[in-house]
């Protein structure tokens, strides 16, 4: 597989990817857009290496050029929204926490979706579907909420699957409260038509630093989020 092909494979790439960012719509707010471009970059970037370099070893580009481009999309919004809210007090210190890493979670789903319908069976595999676009819509909500509620964008959302959700946010001056209030508005609603009570939340989150990105120490952070969630 030589060198050529491989740059004949990247043009190819490149030119599909510029046919199809001209399609992008131009109205709508900047979620919008941005969901619009996610989809395209996940498109013709999933096979392309974030870094294929290495010092005096060998490189292995096991994350793909799109996860690394929205994961620092992600880091810069939250450090932005945090600086500017702290009147950037903080902007060279590297060891303030100025991020939360947060996870939302879901319990009870399968629970609730497979229930057995009381009305009726013959609408059973259309009452499944609306179960199941009923949880994928009220975690959408939620994660809209903290977005809101912190005065970011979609670009903190690291990852959206299987009713967990895991957010970088800004640790800014009011972070405890404001997710406080957005827990009791949810449960709250959790008790009502169409789950009352039957799925539960989970929002469990761990304060990081700018040095905590660093290979290796991520991993420690990973693990400390999820004995916050286990608690």
């Amino acid at each position: 597989y030589s060198f050529e092909k491989r740059k004949m494979d990247y043009e190819e790439l490149w030119k599909g990817f510029l046919n199809d960012f001209k399609k992008l719509p131009e109205k709508g707010d900047f979620n919008f857009k941005y969901e619009a471009l996610r989809s395209l970059f996940f498109k013709y970037m999933w096979c392309i290496p974030s870094y294929t370099y290495a010092d005096n070893k060998v490189a292995i580009p096991d994350v793909s050029l799109a996860h690394h481009l929205f994961t620092t999309a992600a880091i810069a919004t939250s450090l932005e929204a945090f600086e500017r809210a702290t009147e950037f007090e903080y902007l060279d210190d590297s060891t303030y926490e100025k991020f939360i890493f947060l996870s939302v979670d879901f319990s009870g789903i399968q629970k609730f979706i497979f229930r057995p319908p009381k009305e009726t069976k013959k609408w059973a595999a259309k009452i499944l579907r609306a179960r199941s676009l009923a949880v994928s819509l009220a975690l959408e909500t939620v994660v809209r909420m903290f977005i809101e509620e912190f005065g970011v964008n979609i670009s903190v959302l690291l990852m959206n699957a299987g009713g967990k959700a895991w957010l970088l946010l800004p640790n800014l001056p009011s972070s405890t409260e404001k997710i406080k209030k957005i827990r009791a508005e949810v449960v709250n609603r959790l008790l009502e038509d169409p789950f009352y009570g039957e799925v539960k939340l989970k929002i469990s989150y761990v304060f990081m630093n700018e040095e905590d990105f660093k290979v290796g120490k991520f991993k420690e952070k990973l693990k400390e989020l999820f004995k916050e969630e286990s608690e």
